[in-house]
């Protein structure tokens, strides 16, 4: 097991710094994440978790403890509205429900309840992700993406084993980018309810990102984002856009802030994501039996990285609950 001293060391953690690699992280970086920490702060509620969230992100502070501190985020942002059922959805933000569920357990909360669904892609729509795969193999990517009457019943026998047809209020935590994968899982999430003859929860969508301010990143047609003032929440819309498969769904949501090196290079990171999380890569193509026991087992070597981000996480917990964290 690492030393957590050595790893999180007063060293680390009093000097002015936002990230744990200083090559990674250049004047203007520093100098963008500041000012959003700045204007954020600005009118946000400081109860809670939200003191010691604000104040060590203007702090020198590791990887580990931003994802730290965007798991009490959303845990206080829930806390604060009465509670509810949050999925983790999809790989991006497995670390982050392990850093969630330490505190769960810290504050022994018994109104909030963490679920984890594997999903991938974009399923029944055409993906507008950029990059050379997407553009180059569109008919592989199609494949990757379509659904079948047999792979949507798979897929809500894997639902049922989540137990989230009770749940009043559900909280989405994931990234940000197309939002042709929120606006597919919205829509699957809707005839699975029908299926089940159940009503849909209120859905809260949690968007893990680097820029609160989401209507600057908008740069395609399929969303945009209405922001309450100068806050991190809103409402985001989608369009409908038929060539796509894009239904028109509005989610409220609320950026939850993490450092983009945190974000890019160890969150959404293509390596992390195959081997060290909990979470699969599962598009619709692998909605079958024969996938299942790779969902079961989750990246080969996440167990023993779990061990030690278990350990650590909880005592920046522990910490972050402490007086000295605030200082």
């Amino acid at each position: 097991m690492v030393d957590f001293k050595k790893l999180l060391g007063q060293d680390i953690l009093s000097n002015d710094m936002v990230c744990c690699d200083t090559r990674l992280a250049t004047d203007q970086h520093r100098a963008l994440h500041y000012r959003q920490i700045t204007q954020l702060k600005e009118g946000h509620n400081l109860g809670g978790f939200f003191a010691s969230y604000f104040r060590r992100k203007q702090k020198k502070h590791h990887c580990l403890e931003e994802i730290v501190l965007a798991s009490e985020y959303i845990y206080q942002t829930v806390d604060n509205a009465g509670g509810g059922t949050v999925l983790f959805l999809g790989r991006t933000p497995c670390l982050v429900q392990l850093a969630y569920e330490q505190v769960l357990g810290i504050e022994e909360a018994q109104n909030q309840r963490p679920v984890h669904l594997n999903y991938s892609g974009h399923p029944d729509a055409e993906t507008v992700r950029p990059g050379a795969f997407y553009s180059n193999n569109p008919e592989t990517v199609r494949v990757r993406n379509m659904v079948s009457p047999q792979k949507l019943s798979h897929y809500f026998s894997y639902l049922d084993s989540k137990e989230i047809l009770s749940a009043k209020n559900l909280y989405i935590v994931d990234m940000l980018e197309s939002g042709g994968a929120l606006n597919s899982f919205i829509r699957l999430l809707n005839t699975y309810f029908q299926s089940k003859r159940q009503p849909m929860p209120d859905l809260n969508f949690l968007a893990l990102s680097s820029i609160y301010e989401l209507e600057t990143l908008n740069e395609n047609s399929l969303w945009s984002f209405e922001r309450e003032g100068k806050s991190n929440s809103g409402i985001l819309k989608f369009p409908s856009d038929k060539q796509r498969n894009i239904r028109p769904y509005s989610i409220n949501t609320t950026v939850v802030h993490v450092d983009e090196v945190t974000l890019g290079f160890i969150l959404d990171n293509d390596l992390v994501q195959a081997c060290c999380v909990h979470g699969v890569e599962y598009p619709a193509q692998k909605w079958t039996p024969e996938y299942d026991e790779e969902v079961r087992n989750g990246g080969p070597y996440h167990e023993d990285f779990y061990k030690y981000l278990s350990v650590n996480y909880k005592n920046l917990v522990n910490w972050h609950k402490k007086p000295v964290a605030l200082k």
